[in-house]
């Protein structure tokens, strides 16, 4: 259990509350996966995420024993490339509540990002255990297994993911991806034309049905 104490409470102008609510919904409701997720911030973009910094930063000050609170700030550090940061906030939440799903998800996320697969996996196998009708656990799990070698039980996590979550494009396309790899290059395009039916404006899943296409004809 975390040390910290907690400070009094601080109001907020209604424009932070507002801003609150939006970004909640980014980080809660948001892709199923952070992995391959590249921005390129602009100036005007990076003052943005310094002021939800801040703005994340002033409600854990205020309520310090709330995860959620570091788990937004941890996942907007994670926006900004600052994995090291982002990681003392979520592990902060899991340290106050353990059983918090959010926190383990968002460090999956962080570790995914520094292609740390072995720890990547950890957290998202935390995730299916408090979650287990959440398909990004499973499907976070399959990119880790992809990256880890271990196709096969990619393809079991990916097949658990669409069982969960049908119509799910970056689950087909993952899908595809790992097909590739092991040279099953006609059930690939099958999953990259899924994961097009679902999104058309999927431009890595037509690059690879493009590719293939062209290998296989």
């Amino acid at each position: 259990m975390s040390t910290v104490t907690v400070k009094e409470a601080k109001t907020y102008p209604l424009w932070k509350v507002a801003l609150s609510l939006l970004l909640s919904v980014t980080v809660f409701t948001g892709a199923g996966n952070f992995l391959g997720t590249r921005f390129f911030w602009s100036d005007l973009d990076l003052r943005r995420i310094e002021k939800e910094i801040a703005y994340y930063q002033q409600l854990t000050d205020a309520e310090p024993l709330e995860p959620e609170h570091r788990v937004n700030l941890g996942y907007t550090y994670l926006r900004r490339g600052d994995y090291g940061r982002a990681l003392i906030q979520l592990r902060a939440a899991v340290e106050i509540d353990d059983t918090y799903m959010p926190a383990y998800l968002n460090a999956g996320y962080v570790y995914q990002a520094m292609e740390l697969w072995d720890e990547a996996l950890e957290n998202f196998q935390k995730v299916t255990e408090l979650a287990p009708d959440d398909y990004r656990g499973y499907f976070n799990m399959g990119i880790c297994y992809m990256y880890l070698g271990m196709e096969n039980y990619a393809l079991d996590m990916f097949f658990t993911a669409k069982a969960l979550r049908p119509g799910a494009s970056d689950v087909a396309y993952y899908t595809g991806m790992t097909l590739e790899r092991m040279g099953e290059y006609k059930a690939a395009m099958e999953e990259y034309e899924e994961a097009l039916s679902f999104n058309p404006k999927y431009r890595e899943a037509q690059a690879a049905l493009n590719r293939l296409s062209r290998m296989v004809n």
